[in-house]
């Protein structure tokens, strides 16, 4: 066996540790960067990355934070977690290439049913050290919110809304090559998705559905929302107080929580408007600037005002970017490759953007690096999909061209 198929081997195993435990996941993706250098391949992951504007002109504006960070110390590792993330993707593209994206896909379909089984589990067990500050317990008492491997109701959360935007648009395309874990899958997912509890999960999974509904006018994509609704709606129901009321959810000290923090990180990026506080601080002042925040706030509960308090207007215009011109190509591929078998990728991926658009705010569980991790995949998944239709893709010339294979 040579080296490229070992790396190829050791990247699967990377990619199924992100969902079971990312700390060792983080520490497979340096090995794997070693085994790169030493095949030699350094060069083409470098031109890889400086034919893609958009995360060049992400790394320029971490770099910018960085150098007028409060606190450097913090900034750097910050800066070395989001090149690890940057390598891996980098890694994943030039390893796996057009080839291996249907291997890709159903690797990461297997990891999320074992995923979803444990998450019932827990459930049905009752075997959750649950963490108190997940829920409200003087206002709603002990509630039983499953997080599987993810650690986090709300994290889970995320990695099921994400895993549903594609595997739905998959099942509406109404293709026949036999994933038979395509509707187990959607349906331990929503099963899953209820009895996390989150709420802001639950609203990003509405959002992405109706921007899943704009492309595929399908009564059943309809029926389905309104029977998750439904389900949302009753299960929080069942409680002494009901967590899906109007009125309760004003009163939540959990939502009083974050609009407290919301302040605080607009306090931050005022005093710094253009470059922030520092790319990886947050955390560490936002409790300082409220009275009414104690310990510390690893997140500001909202990814636009945490990228404004830590990067400034610069990090917030590059990540607008970022997510724009990504969204624009996605698009324009899915509209000019409709009619493919692999349009259900690209529907997936918008989807999945607009989903964490939307749980971004009121959460930035997407920045939380157990997550962030694994949404590398389905990203490298929409990817290399895409290579396979390139030859076609024909637009204004979009930033599409700066990241294509060499």
């Amino acid at each position: 066996m040579n080296l490229s198929k070992h790396t190829k081997i050791l990247l699967y195993i990377i990619i199924a540790l992100t969902v079971i435990t990312s700390a060792v996941a983080y520490i497979g993706v340096l090995l794997a960067f070693m085994l790169v250098i030493y095949e030699d391949k350094m060069g083409i992951i470098a031109k890889y990355f400086s034919k893609n504007l958009p995360v060049t002109l992400l790394c320029i504006s971490l770099l910018i934070s960085t150098v007028f960070s409060k606190e450097p110390i913090f900034s750097v590792a910050t800066d070395i977690v989001i090149l690890l993330h940057i390598i891996f993707c980098l890694i994943l593209i030039v390893e796996l290439n057009v080839q291996s994206y249907k291997s890709l896909y159903k690797l990461l379909s297997i990891i999320c049913f074992a995923v979803c089984v444990f998450g019932i589990y827990q459930f049905l067990s009752g075997d959750m050290g649950g963490i108190k500050s997940w829920v409200d317990q003087k206002s709603f008492g002990k509630l039983n919110r499953i997080y599987s491997t993810l650690q986090n109701p709300n994290v889970f959360a995320g990695y099921i809304v994400i895993n549903l935007c594609f595997f739905i648009s998959k099942y509406l395309q109404k293709l026949n090559d036999k994933d038979k874990l395509l509707l187990p899958n959607i349906i331990l997912l929503s099963a899953c998705l209820i009895l996390t509890y989150s709420r802001g999960g639950f609203i990003s999974f509405c959002a992405a559905m109706f921007f899943l509904f704009l492309f595929r006018r399908d009564k059943r994509l309809a029926v389905y929302v309104a029977v998750m609704i439904g389900c949302f709606y009753l299960y929080n129901s069942l409680g002494t107080i009901n967590r899906a009321d109007i009125e309760v959810i004003y009163k939540d000290s959990s939502n009083t929580y974050r609009i407290e923090i919301w302040k605080s990180a607009i306090k931050i990026f005022l005093e710094n408007p253009f470059w922030g506080h520092g790319v990886g601080t947050l955390w560490y002042y936002l409790s300082s600037y409220s009275t009414k925040l104690s310990k510390y706030v690893l997140h500001a509960h909202n990814i636009f005002l945490h990228v404004a308090a830590e990067m400034g207007i610069i990090g917030l215009l590059a990540s607008f970017y970022f997510v724009v011109s990504e969204m624009l190509t996605a698009f324009t591929l899915w509209l000019r490759n409709k009619e493919s078998d692999d349009s259900h990728i690209f529907l997936g991926f918008m989807c999945s953007l607009a989903a964490i658009m939307t749980h971004g705010m009121f959460d930035a569980v997407i920045f939380i690096p157990s997550l962030s991790i694994i949404y590398i995949n389905y990203f490298v998944l929409y990817k290399i999909t895409s290579y396979k239709y390139i030859s076609s893709f024909t637009p204004v010339k979009a930033n599409y061209f700066n990241t294509l294979p060499l």
